[in-house]
């Protein structure tokens, strides 16, 4: 039955999800915008429905990738009110900053990435090889008697055991800041435990026998064991911790851009729009280079480490072009006063990026 038939018998129509009257033609409802049906859903429409729902993915998408790639379109295309034929700038800045650091946990999360541990990852098994020797020594004891008169047997034993002990190393340092008066004045401490009581132990075990005091070193201390019995973890930790730094940084470069721009009179969302839109450009271009190289390697082709770093130099370099043509395309300013300001906005990018690098690395320390 075809909707204009439909209307003409029941002329009082009410969307079924709303109950917005209906007008007598259209197939949408003007209150939700919801289309008109009668409960039955075609298998080609409920299909439809499930492949939209799955992967999300429709013309939007690709139309706000591609504007993307030309420096401060979409920001001049949102301010002109165009808004529902591209994705919304948080969302596009959020989705391809989840894609960009699992891309770059992907590329690392085989490497046994640990920060405190030593280069080759011999920390716990120097530990365990520290019980081994202890029963080793305990065993010995038992079966000198046996050989008590085969002086070769009890010298290639104590040979074995000179041996063993001396792949190990005893001790490991665990490191922590201690505050030294009333102002911001910290000194590191050092201190050598031994492995066997690192790995064996907890960390609240370990700071109690170890005597460590205050509330605040001992806290310390018991996160740095955590790290170094599991720094491959921490290093995770950490990568899922950054995209949260960098959505923070994004009202502190606002601000940036608003002091520079301050004639200009624009609101701080504009500044903002315009960070999530470059910020957004910069995953987009870092995803696609470590996903090549990844593909590189995956498929036989790895690459040297010189072909790596230019891969990735010269990925900054477009970036930083990037930027700079879409401050002059947004901000409308010429090209002295856009270099000046365009290297006065990096320099502050350094010192916010370095900040909130700190700060995110000692929360994520302490909650770890």
């Amino acid at each position: 039955m075809s909707l204009q038939k439909k209307t003409t018998k029941d002329s009082n129509r009410y969307c079924p999800n709303c109950h917005y009257p209906l007008a007598k033609f259209g197939e949408h409802c003007s209150s939700c915008g919801q289309k008109f049906t009668d409960g039955r859903v075609p298998i080609w429409v409920f299909f439809h429905d499930l492949t939209e729902a799955i992967f999300n993915i429709d013309s939007k998408i690709f139309r706000t990738l591609f504007n993307l790639l030309s420096p401060g379109r979409l920001t001049i295309d949102y301010f002109k009110g165009r808004h529902k034929r591209y994705a919304t700038p948080l969302r596009l800045f959020l989705i391809l900053a989840v894609i960009h650091f699992a891309a770059l946990s992907w590329i690392t999360g085989e490497q046994d990435v640990s920060l405190f541990n030593d280069g080759e990852g011999h920390e716990e098994q120097d530990a365990y090889y520290d019980l081994f020797l202890a029963d080793f020594d305990t065993i010995k004891e038992d079966v000198y008697p046996l050989f008590k008169n085969q002086q070769a047997v009890i010298a290639a034993i104590d040979s074995l055991e000179v041996r063993l002990d001396a792949l190990t190393e005893d001790s490991t340092t665990v490191g922590y800041l201690e505050k030294k008066d009333f102002v911001f004045n910290f000194e590191g401490k050092s201190l050598e435990m031994a492995k066997v009581d690192v790995y064996t132990k907890t960390p609240r075990e370990l700071v109690d026998l170890y005597e460590i005091e205050g509330f605040w070193h001992r806290l310390q201390a018991q996160q740095v064991i955590r790290i170094k019995k599991d720094g491959k973890s921490f290093s995770s930790f950490v990568l899922g911790k950054l995209i949260w730094m960098v959505a923070l940084m994004m009202p502190a470069l606002a601000f940036t851009l608003k002091l520079l721009y301050i004639r200009r009179k624009k609101y701080f969302v504009e500044h903002l729009v315009f960070s999530f839109h470059y910020h957004a450009f910069a995953f987009l271009i870092f995803t696609l280079v470590f996903l090549g190289i990844k593909v590189a390697d995956l498929t036989g082709n790895e690459l040297v480490e010189e072909q790596i770093g230019l891969s990735v130099g010269l990925a900054f370099l477009g970036v930083m072009i990037y930027l700079f043509i879409a401050m002059r395309r947004v901000y409308q300013q010429g090209f002295f006063k856009t270099f000046v300001k365009y290297n006065a906005l990096n320099f502050s990018y350094i010192f916010i990026f370095i900040l909130f690098l700190v700060l995110t690395l000692a929360v994520t320390i302490l909650i770890f």
